[in-house]
Protein backbone atom coordinates (compact mmCIF):
# COMPACT_ATOMS: atom_id res chain seq x y z
CA UNK A 1 0.00 0.00 0.00
CA UNK A 2 1.53 3.42 -0.85
CA UNK A 3 -0.24 5.99 1.08
CA UNK A 4 -0.95 9.39 -1.00
CA UNK A 5 -0.80 13.18 0.24
CA UNK A 6 -3.91 14.70 1.39
CA UNK A 7 -3.40 18.18 -0.90
CA UNK A 8 -4.01 15.31 -3.82
CA UNK A 9 -6.98 16.64 -6.31
CA UNK A 10 -7.23 13.00 -7.75
CA UNK A 11 -7.88 14.71 -11.20
CA UNK A 12 -6.27 12.63 -13.91
CA UNK A 13 -4.47 14.39 -16.89
CA UNK A 14 -6.25 12.01 -19.90
CA UNK A 15 -8.69 9.46 -17.58
CA UNK A 16 -11.71 9.86 -15.44
CA UNK A 17 -10.70 10.48 -12.55
CA UNK A 18 -12.48 9.99 -8.63
CA UNK A 19 -15.86 11.49 -8.10
CA UNK A 20 -15.85 14.19 -6.13
CA UNK A 21 -15.23 13.35 -2.30
CA UNK A 22 -16.39 15.49 0.84
CA UNK A 23 -13.36 14.47 2.86
CA UNK A 24 -10.31 11.52 3.21
CA UNK A 25 -9.65 8.56 5.19
CA UNK A 26 -7.39 5.97 5.83
CA UNK A 27 -8.32 2.41 5.21
CA UNK A 28 -6.54 0.18 7.63
CA UNK A 29 -4.01 -2.54 6.80
CA UNK A 30 -6.65 -4.90 7.46
CA UNK A 31 -9.31 -3.50 4.77
CA UNK A 32 -6.52 -3.07 2.24
CA UNK A 33 -5.35 -6.72 2.72
CA UNK A 34 -9.35 -7.63 2.48
CA UNK A 35 -9.52 -5.65 -0.97
CA UNK A 36 -6.20 -6.90 -2.25
CA UNK A 37 -7.72 -10.71 -2.04
CA UNK A 38 -10.77 -9.18 -4.10
CA UNK A 39 -8.75 -8.32 -6.94
CA UNK A 40 -10.05 -10.89 -9.02
CA UNK A 41 -13.38 -9.01 -9.21
CA UNK A 42 -11.62 -6.05 -10.38
CA UNK A 43 -10.05 -8.00 -13.37
CA UNK A 44 -13.21 -8.95 -14.15
CA UNK A 45 -14.72 -5.33 -14.74
CA UNK A 46 -14.67 -3.92 -18.09
CA UNK A 47 -14.11 0.20 -18.88
CA UNK A 48 -16.47 1.98 -19.24
CA UNK A 49 -15.00 5.28 -19.71
CA UNK A 50 -12.43 6.97 -21.87
CA UNK A 51 -9.75 5.79 -23.08
CA UNK A 52 -9.89 2.27 -23.65
CA UNK A 53 -13.56 1.55 -23.42
CA UNK A 54 -14.25 -2.47 -22.62
CA UNK A 55 -10.60 -2.82 -21.52
CA UNK A 56 -9.92 -4.88 -19.10
CA UNK A 57 -6.84 -5.43 -16.54
CA UNK A 58 -4.52 -8.71 -17.39
CA UNK A 59 -2.08 -9.10 -14.62
CA UNK A 60 -2.27 -7.02 -11.36
CA UNK A 61 1.02 -7.89 -10.32
CA UNK A 62 2.45 -5.72 -13.82
CA UNK A 63 1.41 -2.10 -11.77
CA UNK A 64 2.41 -0.61 -8.76
CA UNK A 65 -0.72 0.65 -6.40
CA UNK A 66 -1.41 3.69 -4.93
CA UNK A 67 -4.52 3.59 -2.56
CA UNK A 68 -6.44 7.28 -1.21
CA UNK A 69 -9.62 6.77 1.05
CA UNK A 70 -12.35 8.80 0.14
CA UNK A 71 -15.73 9.64 1.64
CA UNK A 72 -18.37 10.14 -1.73
CA UNK A 73 -22.21 11.01 -0.67
CA UNK A 74 -21.27 9.94 3.24
CA UNK A 75 -20.16 6.53 1.97
CA UNK A 76 -16.26 5.44 2.41
CA UNK A 77 -14.71 4.66 -0.60
CA UNK A 78 -10.94 3.39 -1.42
CA UNK A 79 -9.63 4.89 -4.87
CA UNK A 80 -7.15 2.58 -6.73
CA UNK A 81 -4.06 4.35 -8.89
CA UNK A 82 -2.44 1.91 -10.75
CA UNK A 83 0.68 2.38 -13.37
CA UNK A 84 3.49 -0.14 -14.91
CA UNK A 85 5.80 -1.13 -12.32
CA UNK A 86 8.94 0.90 -13.28
CA UNK A 87 8.77 4.25 -11.11
CA UNK A 88 8.36 7.23 -13.43
CA UNK A 89 11.26 9.57 -13.00
CA UNK A 90 11.42 11.36 -9.69
CA UNK A 91 9.74 8.99 -8.29
CA UNK A 92 8.15 10.61 -5.04
CA UNK A 93 5.76 7.46 -3.27
CA UNK A 94 3.88 9.75 -1.32
CA UNK A 95 2.76 11.45 -4.66
CA UNK A 96 0.10 10.56 -6.40
CA UNK A 97 1.14 9.37 -10.02
CA UNK A 98 -0.49 10.89 -13.12
CA UNK A 99 0.70 10.54 -16.37
CA UNK A 100 -1.19 11.58 -19.81
CA UNK A 101 -1.71 8.91 -22.34
CA UNK A 102 0.05 6.11 -21.67
CA UNK A 103 -3.07 3.96 -22.27
CA UNK A 104 -3.23 0.56 -20.61
CA UNK A 105 -0.22 0.95 -18.15
CA UNK A 106 -2.45 3.21 -16.45
CA UNK A 107 -5.54 3.09 -14.90
CA UNK A 108 -7.80 3.88 -11.94
CA UNK A 109 -10.74 2.64 -10.13
CA UNK A 110 -13.35 2.69 -7.38
CA UNK A 111 -13.20 -0.03 -4.26
CA UNK A 112 -16.43 -0.04 -2.27
CA UNK A 113 -15.23 -1.55 1.20
CA UNK A 114 -18.99 -2.21 2.73
CA UNK A 115 -19.71 -4.26 -0.68
CA UNK A 116 -16.54 -5.49 -1.69
CA UNK A 117 -17.01 -4.15 -5.29
CA UNK A 118 -14.83 -2.60 -7.51
CA UNK A 119 -16.31 0.17 -10.26
CA UNK A 120 -15.22 3.65 -12.34
CA UNK A 121 -12.26 1.22 -13.91
CA UNK A 122 -10.64 3.73 -16.61
CA UNK A 123 -7.64 3.69 -18.37
CA UNK A 124 -5.79 6.83 -19.49
CA UNK A 125 -5.71 7.51 -23.19
CA UNK A 126 -3.35 6.69 -25.63
CA UNK A 127 -0.91 9.49 -27.59
CA UNK A 128 -0.37 9.57 -31.08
Amino acid sequence: MTPVRPRVALVQCSRHGSPEFERLWSPTAAEIRTMESRFSRLLRLESEHCCVLGGRIERMETYRLQYVGLVVAGRKLVYVNAFCSAPPPAWDSTALVDACDGGPCYWGALYDPETGRFSELAFNGIGG
